[in-house]
């Protein structure tokens, strides 16, 4: 198998690889992953997740999230509903 040498320039969002890698040949190059947060700390994470259009923060409460905690009646209307 004759070995090629490949240049991949401008933006990449995903790659997918396929092949053998000759590991005696070596790698050599340069890999940005984007923007660097620490994992350590939430709260200079990007794309926090969100519930109902609510940011994920602090103790954020059903009603913050946009629903509210279900009665007993209510739970009990759902098991019904469902055949329990």
């Amino acid at each position: 198998m004759a070995l090629a040498e490949k240049t991949l320039t401008g933006s990449i969002s995903q790659v997918s690889l396929t092949g053998v890698m000759n590991v005696s040949a070596g790698l050599t190059g340069n890999l940005d992953t984007g923007q660097k947060t620490s994992a350590n700390d939430y709260n200079t994470l990007i794309n926090k997740p969100k519930i109902n259009g609510a940011v994920l923060i602090s103790d954020s409460s059903f009603e913050d999230l946009g629903d509210h905690v279900l009665t007993n009646d209510e739970i009990l209307e759902i098991l019904i509903k469902a055949g329990f």
